[in-house]
């Protein structure tokens, strides 16, 4: 232990904290789709689900059906890091969509691979 005492100005302690490298810097997985449970659901409210890994519910900022983003707030439980369950909105016609999921950390946008869909009347 140390303690200085002086009456005098003896100038000025400078005190620095360096955190080497990985340590100071980190990355993270953009998300990994797995599978979808079924294949294949009915326009206008068939369910699905998306097993994937890297599905962070906190940073889930769309999930994409043919392009078109679904509701978050009315058609998609973030269940899980691996498990999203979604309800085809209305407005899509039968037919192949690709599903996508899309997150965000630190506003930098992490996009997902992309697996089929069909939907039937």
């Amino acid at each position: 232990q140390l303690l200085l005492s002086s009456t005098q100005n003896l100038g000025s302690l400078v005190q620095g904290c360096y955190v080497p490298y990985p340590f100071s810097a980190w990355t993270v997985n953009p998300p990994q789709l797995l599978s979808l449970a079924p294949t294949s659901t009915p326009i206008n409210g068939g369910q699905f689900t998306i097993y994937g890994n890297y599905l962070y519910p906190g940073s889930v900022v769309a999930v994409l059906l043919g392009g078109t983003a679904v509701p978050l707030s009315t058609n998609v439980d973030l269940v899980d890091d691996t498990e999203i369950d979604v309800a085809v909105p209305g407005g899509f016609a039968p037919g192949t969509y690709l599903v996508q999921v899309n997150t965000q950390f630190n506003g930098e946008n992490r996009f997902s691979n992309t697996l089929s869909l069909t939907l039937t009347n």
